[in-house]
């Protein structure tokens, strides 16, 4: 990569990332000193240290600072791929920048979990959910992810997640700038502007001053089964192309959010082995038609995102019209809805039965929170309609006997 505006640019872009990780361990390091990370205490602990000074604005900073993070270390392999620096020399770098992608994205999914709000906890669920329902290997995938010894989502999650959270992705994130850097300053190519690498820490800064950081109610165990949080808008696009195949076949959204951003991740680590076949121009074309089918889905189907702040709390539907003793279980029609319930696809991702979920919430216990049968009609029909984070795609054609049969047998102890 010859000494340009171009070069000085991305040796400025990564001298500011690497400031901005600094900033952002240094905080996460303040703010451990009085967090704990705990399900009976890491809620209680960011109470007090959002309510305390100058507790308030480092975490707010440290909220914002890993959204800048997340857009600014793209951005920047956008630039060294539109800039061909995937190409040899410069593969080090190249690959340096992913992983600090891939550690920046990380951090903020693993970040969102530790305040154990409703909304984090539901989001890991989910999280969990679909990694499970990943055919093959998704049951011990979501086992590594939740914790545990479990494929969902348990009491060992949050110390598991805040483990790689304050030890694993750091160490991670430094091995990645090592190789970003190395380049930099071993060859000295190009010089960086280092007033200009300073400037992007004035964007979570200015936002931490007069934006507090999302918190919302503290979650409970029956959050632990509930997929009702709306999605970040980070995980958006893979939202939306979870949901695109979803629409194609109930069974199919592992696709969307397994297989193509595989082949996107892919074809970005493979790059530089491809450098001497495929020109710059087809490297952009493919690159931008991932960038387009991503920014699709997500417009059409990836629905509205979790705000940015406030309590962010899930959105709660429709309350049961009747209760359990007004309206007796039809024990001959709810057997029949478990025979449907088993046969059907229900089972593939709620277990059989509803007791070992497979990418799924498990549902044995449904019949506590919802006892009118219309909501689990309506529900099934089509699940944004009462919960607008759910991942679960509808089945609106399903005969109607199924449907209340189905309905049925979930409204009642199972």
């Amino acid at each position: 990569m010859k000494a340009s505006r171009i070069g000085t640019l991305l040796a400025t872009s990564s001298t500011a990332l690497l400031i901005q990780f600094v900033l952002q361990f240094a905080a996460g390091w303040y703010l451990s000193r009085a967090y704990i990370g705990t399900p009976d205490h890491a809620h209680s602990t960011m109470e007090l240290i959002q309510g305390g000074t100058p507790h308030a604005f480092i975490s707010n900073f440290h909220y914002w600072g890993s959204a800048v993070l997340i857009l600014h270390s793209f951005l920047h392999v956008v630039c060294l791929l539109l800039a061909g620096g995937y190409r040899p020399p410069h593969y080090l770098r190249w690959y340096g920048s992913l992983a600090l992608f891939g550690c920046a994205y990380l951090f903020q999914v693993t970040g969102n979990l530790l305040p154990f709000d409703k909304h984090g906890v539901q989001s890991a669920a989910i999280e969990g959910g679909i990694a499970a329902g990943m055919p093959v290997l998704g049951t011990q995938v979501a086992e590594f992810l939740m914790g545990g010894g479990q494929a969902a989502f348990n009491e060992q999650t949050l110390g598991h997640w805040y483990l790689a959270h304050r030890l694993l992705l750091p160490f991670a994130f430094v091995l990645g700038a090592v190789g970003m850097f190395f380049i930099q300053y071993s060859r000295r190519e190009v010089k960086e502007n280092r007033l200009l690498a300073i400037l992007p820490i004035l964007i979570p800064v200015s936002l931490a001053i007069f934006i507090p950081g999302p918190l919302g109610s503290r979650a409970s165990e029956l959050d632990y089964n509930q997929y009702g949080a709306l999605v970040s808008w980070y995980t958006w696009p893979l939202h939306g192309s979870l949901q695109a195949f979803n629409s194609i076949g109930s069974n199919l959204g592992w696709i969307g959010t397994g297989v193509i951003p595989g082949l996107f991740t892919a074809f970005l680590v493979i790059l530089p082995f491809l450098s001497k076949r495929i020109a710059d121009s087809g490297v952009r074309i493919t690159f931008g038609a991932f960038m387009l089918y991503f920014l699709l889905v997500g417009i059409f189907f990836g629905g509205r995102f979790a705000p940015l702040t406030g309590t962010r709390d899930p959105i709660v539907g429709e309350e049961p019209k009747t209760t359990l003793g007004a309206l007796p279980i039809d024990a001959a029609l709810a057997a029949k809805g478990r025979d449907f319930f088993n046969a059907e696809g229900c089972s593939g991702c709620h277990g059989t039965d509803g007791k070992k979920a497979q990418g799924g919430p498990a549902l044995d216990n449904t019949y506590k929170i919802h006892t009118d049968s219309e909501w689990y009609i309506a529900f099934i029909k089509d699940p944004k309609s009462k919960k607008a984070g759910s991942t679960m795609p509808g089945f609106p054609n399903m005969a109607e006997e199924k449907l209340k049969g189905i309905a049925e047998y979930l409204r009642g102890p199972h």
